[in-house]
């Protein structure tokens, strides 16, 4: 099934987003960050699907805390570490209210980042210590898929190295899950299914030095579920997919129809809508 992020079209509220996607004939909505916290919107979205009929994914930083912070589950702070646990469990709460049976969201950091760095580059400070940080991270994910039950899935998203923040941290990631080296080991460790978002894994090849095209085949025979976007190569910009994408090319005849797609393409609603009806075409 072929969704598209709430983060596609600009909105104050997540509501206001959703009804926007919804006038313009998308039912099947991932609800990301993006927007402003306000108390109502449990109820506002329960009414909307069931209004609608809508499919809803809740996706890593949603919804929007009261206090804004950013969400690391590998985080050696307490205070964030706590928070992030708290935020993740509420999250799949709201996921199973709203019908769906898996909750994604990003992989750790090996720093805590500023609000300001979120999407953009994450500036130059000492890392933590990787394997207490994975420890962390696995400790918290295994208490949150307990929580969960059975018939629930979770699903890691990898991480985006940008060559900003390659410059920044002199070519050492600061972030888990970049690659399908990562992955393999992060699996050894957790019991977990992996969303594969395209545009993060271009960037981070390209700052990685590795083949994009190896590191897709691997990854996505591990995969059931895409975040789809495309970009230079050097930073994530949610930019749309052209008919000669290399994005493109790499989608053709790999089974999007028994995938749960989403778009992530921030060009506009009509954009938005080809990208949507060419990946119909090809699945």
């Amino acid at each position: 099934m072929i969704y598209v992020s709430s983060a596609c079209v600009k909105a104050d509220t997540v509501i206001e987003a959703v009804e926007k996607l919804v006038a313009n004939g998308f039912n099947n909505i991932e609800l990301s960050g993006g927007t402003e916290y306000y108390d109502e919107v449990r109820d506002d979205l329960l009414e909307l699907s069931g209004r609608f009929g809508l499919n809803l994914l809740v996706h890593n930083y949603f919804p929007p805390a009261k206090e804004p912070f950013v969400l690391n589950l590998a985080s050696l702070d307490n205070r964030v570490y706590d928070r992030t646990v708290a935020h993740l469990a509420g999250a799949i709460e709201l996921s199973k209210e709203l019908g769906a049976t898996g909750f994604g969201f990003h992989a750790g950091f090996y720093v805590d980042i500023a609000l300001n760095e979120v999407g953009k580059s994450v500036g130059a400070r000492a890392l933590v210590e990787k394997e207490m940080a994975i420890e962390r991270f696995c400790s918290g994910f295994n208490s949150l898929k307990s929580m969960a039950g059975g018939g629930f899935d979770l699903y890691l998203e990898n991480n985006v190295f940008s060559s900003t923040t390659s410059k920044a941290f002199n070519g050492i990631p600061p972030l888990m899950l970049l690659s399908s080296k990562e992955y393999f080991e992060l699996k050894r460790l957790i019991d977990f299914k992996l969303l594969l978002d395209i545009g993060h894994l271009k960037v981070s090849c390209k700052s990685l030095g590795l083949n994009f095209d190896e590191e897709y085949d691997l990854l996505l025979t591990e995969t059931e579920y895409l975040h789809v976007s495309d970009n230079d190569g050097l930073e994530d910009r949610n930019e749309t997919i052209g008919s000669q994408s290399e994005v493109l090319e790499r989608l053709k005849g790999c089974g999007i129809k028994n995938k749960t797609v989403t778009l992530e393409v921030y060009d506009g609603v009509e954009e938005l809508r080809r990208v949507y009806e060419m990946l119909e075409r090809i699945a």
